[in-house]
C-alpha cells in the first residue's frame, strides 16, 4: 500500500470543492424555446451526465475519506462517451452552444477528478 501524497489529496479536495455547484440548468442556458426534437435528446443526455456526475461524486467521496474502492464492488467511470456526445450535441445544435460549453466543463471537472481519485485509489 503505496502512501498518498498530501499535494494529492489536496489537488482532489481543492477540485471537489470547487465542483460543488448547481448542475447547469436547461432553462437558464438556452435562449427561446428547445424545440421537440431537441427537447428529447437533450434532456435523455442531461439526465445521463446528472447521474455519472452523481455517481462519480460519491465515489470520490469516499476515496476523500480515505476508503479503498477495491473491495466495494465500485469503480470510478470516466465514461469518454458523455464527452464524445456533448461534442455531438454542440455541433448539431450550435444555438445551445451556452448549454454544451456549460456540460463539457461539468464533465471536464469531474473526469479530471475521477482519473486523480482513480490514482489515489490503486496505491491504497
Amino acid at each position: 500500500m503505496g502512501k498518498i501524497s498530501d499535494p494529492e489529496m489536496e489537488l482532489l479536495a481543492a477540485n471537489w470543492k470547487a465542483h460543488l455547484h448547481p448542475f447547469p440548468s436547461l432553462s437558464k442556458l438556452v435562449p427561446g424555446e428547445i424545440e421537440d426534437e431537441e427537447l428529447e435528446e437533450i434532456s435523455d443526455f442531461h439526465a445521463n451526465l446528472v447521474e455519472w456526475d452523481g455517481y462519480n461524486a460519491g465515489l470520490v467521496s469516499r476515496v476523500m475519506k480515505g476508503q479503498s474502492l477495491k473491495l466495494s464492488g465500485f469503480s470510478l467511470n470516466p465514461e469518454p462517451s458523455l464527452g464524445a456526445k456533448i461534442d455531438q450535441l454542440l455541433s448539431r445544435y450550435p444555438k445551445h452552444s451556452a448549454l454544451f460549453l456549460a456540460y463539457k466543463k461539468e464533465y471536464n471537472e469531474m473526469l479530471e477528478m475521477v482519473e486523480l481519485a482513480s490514482k489515489i485509489n490503486e496505491r491504497r
